[in-house]
């Protein structure tokens, strides 16, 4: 129990944070919608902008992972680093627009023969995937690696204030 305890707030921190990129989300469509006269059900559009963050959000943490497993700072030397992560966001963007795709074409009741084809499907899949790179993908792994030299300039702070007093106490 002690153990679950310390994964509540990280999850009700990213859960309130979802919520927000959801809520901004819905907000973008229903302005979309206004300016191109087009009616849109208020609560669809909502659950839909929430559902989106939501799973979105469940990546979040494999995003974390690996950027801080294989950090990018200004100093980076390693080139792999930025490889790996470039590679991790297209591969996430990639899962998560596959599956977007494949639920708006399965709520489709009766997909015309064009829409069902390879060709479409893949350039549905392909502009979704882009878009979640930079549109979701990219603010998130810069808000990540925000927090991740934070995290390390805190602790460096720390110990040069535990190094300062151990000088003090030498002299």
């Amino acid at each position: 129990m002690n153990r679950l305890r310390k994964y509540v707030k990280p999850f009700l921190i990213l859960l309130a944070i979802w919520t927000v990129v959801g809520l901004m989300f819905a907000g973008a469509s229903f302005l979309s919608a206004m300016t191109e006269n087009r009616q849109q059900g208020t609560s669809a559009v909502l659950l839909m902008s929430l559902l989106r963050s939501y799973i979105w959000g469940i990546f979040s943490p494999v995003i974390y992972i690996v950027a801080k497993r294989f950090p990018v700072t200004v100093r980076t030397k390693r080139y792999k680093n930025i490889g790996i992560n470039a590679v991790t966001g297209l591969a996430v963007s990639a899962v998560y627009a596959g599956g977007l795709v494949a639920f708006a074409w399965s709520m489709v009741s009766e997909p015309s023969p064009q829409s069902a084809t390879y060709a479409v499907i893949l350039q549905r899949w392909s502009v979704s995937a882009i878009y979640t790179l930079f549109s979701l993908y990219t603010p998130t792994f810069f808000s990540i690696l925000a927090i991740l030299i934070l995290k390390d300039y805190r602790n460096e702070e720390a110990k040069n204030v535990s190094l300062q007093a151990e000088l003090s106490n030498a002299q």
